[in-house]
This record gives structure tokens, sequence and C-alpha cells, in this order.
């Protein structure tokens, strides 16, 4: 099927959608010393009541306007 071909699951290095949906994905991995940036950052987010997803996509949306 074409639509597979298009397809996260199928292609993570070239998609259009996730499972027939438009979805687009980024998966991020802290390491070594990032992870006491990690750590700040999701208590800063359990101070605040959000999930760390969210919160990075808002910080990443103020950055971008």
């Amino acid at each position: 099927m074409n639509v597979c071909r298009s397809c996260y699951w199928a292609f993570p290095e070239n998609y259009t959608h996730v499972a027939m949906r438009e979805i687009r994905r980024l998966d991020l991995t802290w390491q070594d010393e990032e992870i006491k940036d990690f750590d700040s950052l999701k208590e800063r987010t359990d101070k605040e009541g959000m999930e760390l997803p969210d919160y990075v996509k808002e910080v990443l949306k103020k950055s971008i306007k």
C-alpha cells in the first residue's frame, strides 16, 4: 500500500503520518553531563504541574516566534 510507505512506523526517516494521523515526532536523549539538565527540567515541570513534552513544546514555540 502506498499509504504504508509514508507511515512513521514503516519509514521513520521520511514520513507524513503516524497510523493515518498527521503527526510529527521528535525523540530527544540526554546522556552523560546532560542528565542533570534533564533532571532540572523534569523538576521544573513537576512543580508547574506540566508534562515534560508539553513544557518542551511550549519553550520551543516561544523560541521560534
